[in-house]
This record gives structure tokens, C-alpha cells and sequence, in this order.
């Protein structure tokens, strides 16, 4: 970041902003995937993952409408 601060000629000020701001998004993201790891949600699953053979009584058209928002 300081190369690039240089090559744009930001003053130090924009470059510390830049930086905070980059230090601040990265511990957010650290702290959201530190707190779902630690709830130890179950496995994401998805339509793709479902055996629609073992449940034949469920159409697959319709299921797959559903999933995408349909009514």
C-alpha cells in the first residue's frame, strides 16, 4: 500500500486513512469468520447436495422454483 500511496502521491494522512481502513475491513472479516467458526454451524448444504430419489414425492421442477424465489 505505501508503493501505490507513493506512485498516486497521496499525502500521508490519505495513506494512513487507506491503511486504517484496510486494517479495520480485515479484522471484520477475521472476527465474522472467528465467530461462525466458533457457533460450529452445521454443514452448509445445498439443492445440489439433495437426493431427490430418496424422496420421490417431491417434484424437482418445483423445488428448484422454490429455491430461486418463486411462488
Amino acid at each position: 500500500m505505501a508503493e501505490e500511496a507513493m506512485k498516486q502521491k497521496q499525502g500521508h494522512l490519505s495513506y494512513l486513512e487507506a491503511l486504517l481502513g484496510a486494517e479495520v475491513e480485515d479484522r471484520y472479516r477475521n472476527g465474522v469468520a472467528r465467530r461462525i467458526k466458533e457457533a460450529h454451524f452445521p454443514k452448509v448444504k445445498t439443492l445440489e447436495d439433495f437426493a431427490f430419489s430418496d424422496a420421490p414425492h417431491l417434484p424437482v421442477a418445483h423445488i428448484r422454483n422454490l429455491a430461486e424465489g418463486a411462488i
